[in-house]
């Protein structure tokens, strides 16, 4: 939930970056995907595994498992992307 609160204070400030909570992830309980200002496909998807892990994914670059340990650092790559 911390997570969820503090995607949203960030999307608050991006008002071209769109934010879906996804719910219906096969192997995941829920993620956070960000499409970038423009976009009609999500580019990052932010997910913790049942261990309470953080995976970063970027779709666009199909790299997976990108290594930020924490939302924050997350957060910061994508901002450094957009």
């Amino acid at each position: 939930m911390v997570d969820l609160h503090m995607a949203l204070a960030w999307v608050k400030e991006r008002p071209s970056v769109r934010l879906l909570v996804m719910t219906d992830h096969r192997y995941v309980p829920e993620t956070l995907e960000i499409y970038p200002p423009g976009s009609e496909a999500p580019r990052w998807c932010l997910w913790r595994d049942y261990e309470g892990r953080l995976h970063v994914d970027d779709w666009v670059r199909s790299e997976f498992d990108l290594p930020y340990l924490n939302l924050v650092e997350a957060l910061g790559f994508i901002t450094s992307n957009l």
